[in-house]
């Protein structure tokens, strides 16, 4: 036995404990954030940084000097130093998976081959577009948040491309910039209408010459429009008149679809008694109507009186007596959900499509009461001047003037109030990118975004026949790509993935997706490939589901996912394996357990307690006395 200190440290059994506790702690830990940040995430924050190799690594020395502590073993030990063998032989067969193994994804369409293997790894791609050369560059990733120099990318003519931010999740959310040239582009608004209980936040432009913008907040109607010439001016000057009260007649109707037919009815006719869908044996009532929706502890519930988010609850029955509720909502006509919980299991929808339509909100003539406030933007004719007019529900005048931008201004109706954050009197369409913090649970599908700045190198000499472009910034998104102009040079600048090119080709010849019985949600999905191998001269026909991977040339291939889309092919996702480490892995678990089995099968002591008899020195002593 080795009776060094430092060599009894990392074969002590407290060592081990501590190992495994803090192994256990950890992986707790990731689980949380794994939930929170995704799971790219949290490699980055732990599965693959050195301090949790370290641990693992520890874990290996702490076993291996175990079993080296009890040397020279003798033979009842021969399952303990196989057990450990084993340990050893798993962490090491780990270690060649992340260290030369390759997991990623290849989407391949129907009809068509595909080869590149999509990884997990990020990259920025800078391509010479006169001169074709390409160059990849590790991109900074992270799991929360970053900003600072956090890449330098050299260019031609004395610039560089500095990467200035990182979001790791991210969703690109329209927004509009100015144009940069007076006359072109078209004018927009980032407005906020909000009282106590009530804040939207929408950009209105007049992307249409004729064509006022136009977005029903559920209490109020705003419109946005550009006025050309002097006709135009004095026609919304004279509109400052109030208006006749108008009597509503209702509160708004429901639009019903069934068997190519269309029914309306008003909510009060639905909250009376069952209407009848013409001939097609199904009825409809109003169950419930909240004028203002909200949605607490999973439970839809009514807030107040003003129609906000106005929303119904209707029931439609067949000759039957099944009963199906729906809820749909005003503004939101795509969250229209039918409640299958309360129907029997299997049940096949009748195929129903409702819609809410609140009064004030269709088509009317101009100048004719809606039911609504509203609130009316316009642009002058010379692009200078912002006005705004606001009126009550019956058409009565509330408020007009010169918009302040950035200065809070109110409707004069139900306590509201609107600031106008940005005019642009000639604006350009531009998503921009919106930081998601936590994905709430479950991995996500958010793409990752780059800020880049364009900066001079010092000592740069400014040419007088070319423009200066340093200051010049831009987000590039996941799978995003710009032209850049730099330095007398033309380049393309790419952000994404990095990709992983097979060396054969796989061919879907044909996707096949079932689906459970009366529904289009998948039951099963399989493709058709073959595989196209030319360095080895070979063609093979191979079948690929969710529980039958292909096997080629170390490749694993696995069904992993699939997307469709009107006019396209299907696509099939594959997620494509090639774990160097898998039989040293295997063959560990093996020896793992043949060493546990050995531990019991050389120590009598326990067969002695299940079988009854005595062994060893117990024995002997019992034969002495």
């Amino acid at each position: 036995m080795i009776r060094h200190p430092l060599f009894r440290f990392f074969a002590s059994l407290k060592l081990a404990v501590v190992n495994i506790l803090a192994l256990s702690a950890v992986l707790a830990v990731a689980t949380i954030l794994e939930s929170l940040y995704g799971m790219r995430s949290v490699y980055l924050l732990v599965y693959g940084t050195p301090w949790f190799g370290g641990l693992l690594f520890l874990l290996g020395l702490n076993v291996l000097c175990a079993a080296f502590s009890r040397y020279p073993w003798k033979k009842h030990q021969t399952g303990f130093v196989v057990t450990h063998a084993g340990i050893i032989m798993l962490l090491f067969g780990s270690w060649l998976t992340q260290k030369y193994g390759v997991d990623g994804n290849l989407p391949v369409f129907e009809g068509q081959p595909g080869n590149e293997v999509i990884l997990s790894e990020h990259q920025v791609r800078l391509a010479d577009i006169s001169g074709r050369n390409e160059e990849s560059f590790p991109a900074p990733e992270s799991a929360l948040k970053q900003s600072g120099e956090l890449m330098k990318i050299a260019l031609s003519g004395g610039y560089e491309l500095v990467g200035v931010e990182y979001l790791p999740r991210l969703v690109n959310e329209p927004s509009w910039v100015a144009s940069g040239v007076e006359g072109l582009g078209s004018p927009a608004i980032e407005l906020e209408l909000y009282n106590s209980r009530f804040r939207v936040h929408q950009w209105l432009a007049v992307k249409e010459a004729d064509v006022p913008a136009t977005v029903n907040f559920g209490p109020a109607s705003v419109y946005f429009e550009r006025l050309w010439n002097a006709a135009d001016e004095k026609r919304f000057a004279t509109d400052s008149r109030p208006k006749p009260k108008a009597k509503t007649t209702s509160k708004g109707h429901v639009e019903m679809q069934v068997g190519g037919a269309n029914y309306r009815f008003t909510l009060e006719e639905l909250q009376k008694d069952w209407q009848r869908l013409g001939k097609t044996g199904f009825q409809t009532k109003l169950d419930k109507y909240f004028p203002y929706a909200v949605v607490e502890g999973n439970e839809l519930k009514n807030r107040g009186p003003e129609p906000l988010n106005p929303a119904a609850q209707i029931l439609v029955r067949n000759v039957q007596g099944l009963t199906e509720k729906h809820t749909i909502f005003a503004n939101y006509p795509e969250f229209a959900t039918l409640h299958r919980k309360e129907l029997p299991e299997g049940h096949k929808a009748f195929g129903v499509k409702l819609s809410l339509v609140m009064a004030g909100s269709e088509h009317r003539p101009e100048g004719t009461p809606s039911g609504q406030g509203e609130l009316k933007f316009v642009q002058s004719a010379d692009g200078k001047t912002l006005k705004y007019r606001s009126k009550g529900k019956i058409g009565d005048l509330k408020g007009e003037g010169v918009v302040k931008v950035g200065e809070p201004m109110a409707t004069g109706w139900m306590d509201l109030e609107f600031v106008v954050k940005q005019w642009l009197p000639y604006g350009v369409e531009s998503d921009q990118p919106r930081y998601v913090e936590t994905i709430s649970g479950g991995d996500s599908n958010f793409l990752s975004g780059i800020k880049f700045e364009v900066r001079r190198t010092k000592g740069r000499d400014v040419s007088f026949d070319e423009p200066d472009t340093a200051g010049m910034h831009f987000w590039l998104s996941e799978g995003g790509t710009k032209p850049l102009s730099i330095g007398g040079r033309d380049y393309l600048i790419s952000y994404g993935k990095e990709k992983l090119l097979l060396p054969f080709v796989v061919f879907l010849d044909k996707f096949t997706m079932g689906t459970n019985p009366g529904t289009n949600k998948a039951a099963s999905y399989e493709s058709r490939v073959t595989v196209i191998d030319d360095t080895k001269g070979t063609r093979k026909s191979s079948l690929i589901s969710m529980n039958e991977p292909m096997v080629h040339a170390g490749y694993t291939f696995y069904q992993a996912s699939y997307a469709l889309e009107d006019g396209k092919p299907p696509m099939s996702v594959f997620s494509v394996n090639r774990d160097i480490g898998r039989w040293v892995k295997y063959l560990g678990s093996l020896i793992i357990v043949l060493g546990a089995a050995l531990m019991f099968w050389m120590n009598p002591h326990y067969w002695g307690k299940i079988f009854g008899y005595a062994s060893g020195r117990s024995a002997k002593a019992k034969e002495s006395v």
